[in-house]
């Protein structure tokens, strides 16, 4: 361990030296000049990336922003801008959220969704993670993992933001900003990759000023490949249109979302012995002939922004999702009696069983809602107040089909432990070879059929106003509050058994901050919150479930020193969860809403700009999550007691991303690296398992070969590091990708 240890600090010095950092919004990159503007107007959607500058998304007003930046909000941000997930060849949420240390990879439902936890907590680890995109949901239903061709930036938005957002949960949001038409001039980009598994990509972004107050921009991306995962391809096409309409005091955006995805269904690897390194990390132990899962998302946006005068606008926006999962999907199965892997209680066998799902998923949404921002003067004290409304409609409609094998009969366990089962047997069972896997063909594969699981339909009804106060005592304070009140509603219909639950009730989430200008370039700040989510489902007497109720609390500072060469956020924090589903342990197969949890941390942010120097960002987290009070596991009964970790969640995290620009008369030369490192994780809830801790380096350059063309490359996991990002269980344990690389070229017009 110390030799690795000494490794690593060895392999940050080598990329402090050598120079590295992503791209920045004010100096040549890969991305066209309109792109980005780099000044903010109070009230647009303006951001802060990577290094501390902020980006301006011009003609838009975030919504649940107001006129208050992100610098001014008492709670801890990060953005990641576009320059910095094309530098670094990010072309997926999950691994643009590995930048911060904040963040950290849960169960993604084989490789279905985008699942992460903020500061400790994650949510349903059942349904994707809650993103939004623009300020409106973004991850309901079940459309795939989300593409960044079409990001402009991301914000993390950690901490206590429910007197806004409402339902969620208490460690953060992440809000997806998209790219908008500009009115400035013409361009774009056209950019064609080829990297390691035969993975082929092109990416198009064109933005068309048709007029002084039309603006049209298409995005959009294409990619294919093959995967270090044995016999899994996969293909994604996406494409966003947008228009910007701005004449007088009216700015309107319009923009459509099309993504069509298709993903094998893969559990992972089977921890043999508690050891996910057992079996090879290319071990595919699903079925080929399953073929992938098709997963789609559209819909469109659609925000107008009126001026009222000189400080008060109106913002109102409607948003419209549709998608839709369909396919097969195998997933090792937990019940001893039914699977050879289980030899006297211990994971020891050579051939596993495997339940057979077929999913059919779709889901709508539509959200209206309409703001409402400014400030005003009352006895010498400036109010920036905040005022809206919104309202969601939201419909889940759930088909499962499933195969179970039966429990083992005594001829089918003495074949398993001959190790040479007939076919018959493994048809049977729907069972694998761990060591050397002959998959089914697609007439034996048939053979295995199942049979009606779950139909259900879902339809939440949710209805919010909220209100925010920034008041400016004086120069150098400041207090924030805000509530927000949410009516929520659900019914859920089981068509197999024709009973309907319902559960409705109403949710005031409160909120208060303060921020100290103790210095010209120091910030101190605290907060306070409230929130809740809802849980799904009812107890053994037919009542709806509570809903989680949290309660945030953080203290921090923001700084920037010797003319914002360096800047960051420190951060404390400590978040406490009840109503937690759990066991029932009088009345087998129904949960009770009495479990507690809790998180506590720290947080560090720095960026540093040395003049003709290399540009670094450092994200850090300490985040200590764990159960607040013993109760029974919600998913396999066993006892989880006070203290004990929570899921996938690392003691300690950080991110160091570093780079230098190198000038030869009119072209750039940018070499770069990151370092990624994670701590050890509890890999599966009520067991001792843990995930290793891992440590990923990243090397990336680009060039300027012409005026408008650029050759880019990157090499990701460049030690060939076997590690494990994420885990749901023992037997579904996901492995990380080698060593990989991928050339770009780009063409910018």
């Amino acid at each position: 361990m110390a030799k690795r240890s000494t490794r690593y600090l060895m392999l940050a010095g080598a990329a402090w030296l050598a120079g590295a950092a992503p791209a920045y919004a004010n100096e040549p990159t890969d991305t066209p000049p309109v792109v980005v503007a780099p000044t903010e107007t109070p009230g647009d959607a303006a951001t802060q990336d990577d290094t501390g500058s902020e980006i301006l998304v011009t003609g838009t007003l975030q919504a649940f922003r107001g006129n208050t930046t992100l610098k001014q909000l008492p709670q801890a941000t990060q953005v990641l801008s576009v320059d910095t997930l094309q530098q670094l060849n990010i072309t997926r949420l999950d691994a643009a959220l590995d930048l911060s240390a904040s963040v950290a990879r849960q169960n993604a439902f084989g490789g279905l969704f985008d699942s992460f936890a903020i500061r400790g907590f994650v949510g349903d680890p059942n349904t994707p993670s809650g993103f939004l995109v623009n300020g409106f949901s973004g991850a309901r239903g079940y459309g795939g993992p989300r593409d960044t061709s079409s990001v402009q930036a991301i914000e993390i938005l950690r901490g206590p933001t429910s007197a806004l957002f409402g339902r969620g949960e208490p460690g953060g949001t992440v809000n997806i900003v998209t790219k908008k038409p500009t009115l400035d001039q013409a361009g774009g980009y056209v950019m064609g990759s080829v990297g390691r598994f035969e993975t082929y990509r092109g990416e198009l972004d064109y933005n068309l000023p048709v007029n002084s107050i039309l603006a049209l921009r298409v995005t959009g991306a294409y990619e294919q490949g093959n995967s270090y995962r044995d016999t899994i391809e996969t293909s994604k096409h996406a494409i966003t249109p947008s228009l910007l309409l701005q004449t007088g005091d009216l700015t309107a955006n319009l923009e459509f979302e099309y993504s069509r995805q298709k993903v094998p269904f893969d559990r992972g690897v089977i921890a043999l012995g508690g050891n996910p390194r057992a079996l090879p990390r290319s071990r595919f132990l699903g079925e080929p002939a399953d073929g992938p899962n098709r997963a789609l998302n559209l819909g469109p946006q659609l925000q107008v922004q009126y001026k009222l005068g000189e400080n008060w606008r109106a913002l109102l926006g409607v948003a419209y999702r549709y998608t839709e999962l369909t396919g097969y999907g195998e997933d090792p199965e937990f019940g001893a009696g039914r699977n050879p892997l289980f030899v006297n209680g211990a994971i020891a066998g050579a051939f596993t069983s495997r339940r057979r799902i077929y999913r059919d998923f779709v889901g709508k949404d539509f959200i209206p809602r309409v703001e409402l921002s400014g400030s005003l003067m009352t006895g010498g004290i400036k109010h920036n107040l905040l005022v809206g409304a919104d309202y969601e409609w939201f419909k889940l409609d759930i088909v499962t089909d499933r195969f179970r094998p039966g429990n083992l009969t005594a001829a089918q366990r003495a074949e398993f432990a001959s190790g040479n089962p007939s076919r018959a047997t493994l048809i049977a069972t729907n069972a694998i070879s761990l060591t050397n896997p002959i998959y089914f063909t697609a007439q034996e594969l048939a053979q295995v059929r199942p049979v009606a699981f779950q139909s259900r339909t879902e339809v939440a009804k949710a209805a919010g106003v909220y209100l925010r106060d920034r008041i400016e005592l004086t120069d150098w304070l400041s207090l924030q509050g805000g509530i927000r009140y949410d009516d929520y509603r659900q019914t859920v219909d089981n068509r197999l058994n024709g009973v309907q639950t319902q559960q409705e009730f109403t949710k005031f989430s409160p909120s208060a901050g303060v921020s100290v200008k103790a210095t010209e370039n120091l910030t101190l700040y605290g907060s306070y919150a409230q929130g809740f989510r809802a849980n799904t489902g009812v107890n053994v007497r037919n009542e709806a479930f509570r809903p989680e109720a949290t309660t945030s609390y953080e203290a921090g500072m923001k700084f920037d020193v010797i003319d914002n060469t360096l800047s960051g956020t420190v951060a404390f924090f400590r978040m406490d969860k009840t109503n937690v589903l759990t066991v029932d342990p009088v009345n087998a197969g129904f949960s009770l809403d009495v479990g507690k949890a809790k998180s506590k941390g720290f947080e560090i942010d720095l960026n540093a700009r040395i003049p003709r120097g290399p540009r670094v960002t450092v994200s850090y987290a300490y985040v200590d999550a764990e159960i607040a009070e013993d109760a029974l596991d919600p998913d396999f009964g066993r006892s989880i007691r006070a203290g004990d970790l929570l899921i996938n969640i690392p003691r300690n995290s950080i991110s160091v991303l570093a780079a230098q620009d190198f000038t030869f008369g009119e072209k750039v030369l940018t070499l770069g690296g990151d370092i990624k490192f994670v701590d050890k994780r509890l890999g599966e809830t009520g067991t001792t398992y843990m995930l290793p801790d891992y440590a990923l380096v990243r090397l990336f350059g680009s060039v300027d070969l012409a005026a408008n063309l650029s050759l880019s490359a990157e090499v990701s996991n460049l030690f060939n590091e076997t590690y494990f990002p994420s885990s749901y269980a023992q037997l579904w344990t996901f492995p990380g990708a080698p060593r990989s690389w991928s050339v770009r070229g780009t063409f910018r017009f």
